[in-house]
């Protein structure tokens, strides 16, 4: 069984696939560790055939997602607005691309779900995005997963595959 989310402000005509990261390291601007590769190699059967478009965060982990899945780098397009190179830490602090770790009070995170908003609703066509949990959480989708497929049409967001193997499962 599947999970469906509504999104208000949410109008996407064509379809998105927007894949996240697995496992990652605990560093500054963190690649996936070899467990995160393997579980989003598991995904590939749900890579569309032919996408349009391939737009990718520009964190380490958003391009070992691309990577794991077979996409060829010239294919990508490059945006912050579907993931950065800052990461969570375990207690909840923010890690930036630096090494500096703040305090998660201390990132402003104004701008994120409209700009992501904005982004979704221009596209009209078969996308996939290579990012992380954040993109969907800025949507109002909270308990994102990581190593996921999710697709979105109008407005709504499904979870169609976890690394688990289960559609709608939690299990990595």
């Amino acid at each position: 069984m599947s999970e469906i989310k509504t999104v208000d402000g949410l109008n996407v005509i064509g379809t998105i696939y927007v894949f996240t990261h697995g496992d990652k390291a605990a560093d500054a601007n963190p690649g996936m560790l070899y467990h995160g590769f393997c579980q989003v190699e598991s995904l590939k059967p749900h890579l569309p055939p032919d996408p349009t478009t391939i737009l990718c965060g520009t964190g380490r982990r958003h391009w070992d997602v691309a990577i794991a899945l077979g996409l060829t780098t010239s294919s990508l397009t490059f945006t912050s607005v579907v993931g950065r190179p800052e990461s969570s830490t375990e207690d909840g602090k923010i890690m930036l691309p630096n090494g500096i770790v703040i305090e998660f009070a201390n990132y402003d995170l104004t701008g994120f779900k409209e700009a992501l908003l904005a982004l979704f609703n221009s596209l009209t066509s078969t996308v996939v995005i290579c990012a992380g949990r954040p993109c969907l959480k800025y949507l109002g989708i909270k308990e994102a997963q990581s190593a996921a497929m999710y697709k979105i049409t109008g407005n709504t967001v499904e979870l169609v595959a976890t690394a688990g193997g289960e559609t709608g499962t939690t299990e990595v």
